[in-house]
This record gives structure tokens, C-alpha cells and sequence, in this order.
């Protein structure tokens, strides 16, 4: 469709050349009396048959330029998602602790210490998926950023719900008198819930991912 209008607005161009050469050119320029009469007018179509292809041509670069870029900021999105295990394993990790902080909260950081490896590993991923994200929105249209922001956002906040229990858990742990036994069949609970909608969340984003490379992937 889009070269369809190129080509016609091309004939348009030389049509109205034709016009203005009946004003501009001699009268007799398309008359052909001689071979020399000949050759100028084959240079006229000539020149306006490379026009035509030249434009195309460039169009036709500049849209291949912009879906071998999408393409490679799709690809760089799509391998941060992978990445999004790490928030999993990260809250995992700090709730299978959490029957462990009374025991250690004259440790000072003890927690924190704990988690440190899980934490770097979940803080860096995050980053890459948010830069990836924001470089991604720019190359998609309307109705696919949409999409991706819903599925997006949904996982971020999953896990940043996740990381907030953690820490809001842990502290009310430490600050009891007696170890809180009765508490800790209520956070397990919470766990698996918390787990399950983080699961999802990725799983959900990870196939909007998918979505995108595959339809970037299709030759154009």
C-alpha cells in the first residue's frame, strides 16, 4: 500500500513535469526530428524512472533500517526477561529465612547478609529489564506498549509486594519477646501465594516477550 502511494505520487511528479515542460520547454521538445531529439527524451524518462527508484529504494531502506533496530531492542528485552527468575528465587529465598530471623536478631544484618548474593542477582536483572523496557517503548506502537506496560508492570510490582513482606515479616520477628512459632504457618501461606502470582506475572510477561521477537523475526 505504502509503495503504491510512492509509485503514484512519482507519476504524479512527472506528469506535472510534463505540464510545466509544455510552458518552460520549447513546443517541439517532444517532437522527435532528429536521433539527438530522441536521446533528450529518453534522458527525460530515464531520469525520472531512476527518481522513482531511488525513492523507493531509500524508503525501502529506511524501513528495513528500522525493523533490524526494533528487532535487536526486542531481542535485548526479551533476553533480560530470562533474567526474571532472580526476583523469583530472590523473595523465595528471604521467605525461607524469615523462620530464621528470631533465632539471629542479636546478629546485627544477619538477614541481609543472608540474602546478599540472591539480592545483587535480582537488583541487577530488575535494571536490565527496566532499561531494556524504556529503550523498547520508544520502537513499539501504541497498542504493543499497552500490552507489554500491563504485563510489565504487573511483574515489578509482584515482586516489589514480595521484597516488602520480606522485610515487614523479618521485622516484626525480631522484635518479639518469644519466638512467634504461631506465626510462621501464616507466612508459609503467604509464601506460596506471593510465589504463585510472581510465577505468573513472569510467566505472562515473558510470553508477551515471546510475542514480540516472534512477530520482529518474520522477514519483511
Amino acid at each position: 500500500m505504502k509503495l503504491r502511494f510512492e509509485l503514484l505520487l512519482c507519476l504524479g511528479v512527472f506528469l506535472a513535469g510534463v505540464v510545466w515542460s509544455k510552458l518552460i520547454l520549447p513546443s517541439n521538445f517532444w517532437v522527435v526530428s532528429s536521433i539527438h531529439d530522441f536521446f533528450e527524451i529518453v534522458g527525460v524518462v530515464a531520469t525520472t524512472i531512476a527518481a522513482i527508484v531511488a525513492v523507493s529504494a531509500l524508503n525501502g531502506w529506511k524501513s528495513q533500517f528500522s525493523h533490524t533496530e526494533k528487532y535487536q531492542v526486542v531481542r535485548d528485552f526479551h533476553a533480560a526477561c530470562q533474567g526474571a527468575w532472580n526476583s523469583y528465587w530472590y523473595v523465595s529465598e528471604g521467605y525461607g529465612l524469615i523462620e530464621e530471623v528470631w533465632k539471629n536478631k542479636h546478629i546485627d544484618f544477619w538477614l541481609h547478609d543472608q540474602l546478599e548474593t540472591y539480592r545483587g542477582a535480582a537488583s541487577e536483572s530488575k535494571s536490565r529489564m527496566e532499561s531494556a523496557y524504556l529503550v523498547l517503548k520508544h520502537h513499539l506502537s501504541t497498542e504493543e506498549v499497552d500490552i507489554l506496560s500491563k504485563s510489565y508492570e504487573e511483574y515489578m510490582s509482584q515482586v516489589s509486594f514480595g521484597e516488602s513482606e520480606i522485610i515487614s515479616f523479618s521485622t516484626l520477628c525480631r522484635a518479639m519477646i518469644d519466638e512467634p512459632t504461631g506465626k510462621y504457618g501464616e507466612y508459609f501461606q503467604k509464601q506460596i501465594i506471593r510465589l504463585e502470582l510472581i510465577y505468573n506475572a513472569r510467566s505472562n510477561l515473558c510470553d508477551v516477550a515471546d510475542a514480540l521477537l516472534a512477530s520482529c523475526a518474520r522477514p519483511r
